[in-house]
């Protein structure tokens, strides 16, 4: 019988590692009851192969071999948990000037609103880059420093982060 082995898991980057020895080749591998086409040959015979773009939440990875004999093994790819930043200073001095997430490029369908004490909508976008980030402005005004409120919206971990951060100018 084949013998599946989840090597790895990495939840930040999404990939698994898996190999797979004995049996006899060609191998049939399922992912949830779906078949792969892509794997690679181990040279010692049997497969090494990666799994990238999995769903958040649990899976079954399979394999049957030419005499139809299985082995599965069970993983999981856990929600990578962000963290808003608490404080920024947009002074054009090149350190914090836009507002920053930790691990929001983990999630490219994120949605993320922020709020000023009114309630009114300062910035939103689909899709959340540091790199161009809020820049504590609305309209192309700077907004004073104050406090503001942010919900983010995680669909592929189905999830909702709300809270607030300060914007500091000097």
């Amino acid at each position: 019988s084949p013998v599946l082995t989840i090597d790895s898991v990495n939840d930040k980057e999404n990939i698994v590692l898996y190999s797979i020895r004995g049996g006899v080749e060609p191998y049939n591998i399922y992912l949830d009851d779906k078949e792969l086409n892509e794997f690679t040959m181990a040279g010692s015979g049997g497969v090494n192969g990666t799994l990238s773009n999995t769903s958040i939440g649990s899976h079954t990875l399979s394999v049957a071999d030419v005499n139809d004999c299985k082995s599965s093994g069970q993983f999981s790819i856990s929600p990578v948990p962000i963290k808003p930043q608490e404080i920024f200073s947009p002074n054009g001095d090149g350190v914090n000037d836009t507002w920053t997430i930790e691990n929001i490029d983990v999630y490219p369908t994120a949605r993320v609103s922020i709020y000023d004490r009114e309630g009114r909508v300062v910035a939103d976008y689909l899709g959340y880059d540091n790199a161009n980030g809020w820049d504590g402005t609305y309209n192309g005004t700077y907004l004073p420093s104050t406090d503001y409120w942010y919900v983010i919206n995680l669909p592929a971990a189905d999830m909702q982060y709300v809270g607030h951060f300060t914007l500091m100018r000097k």
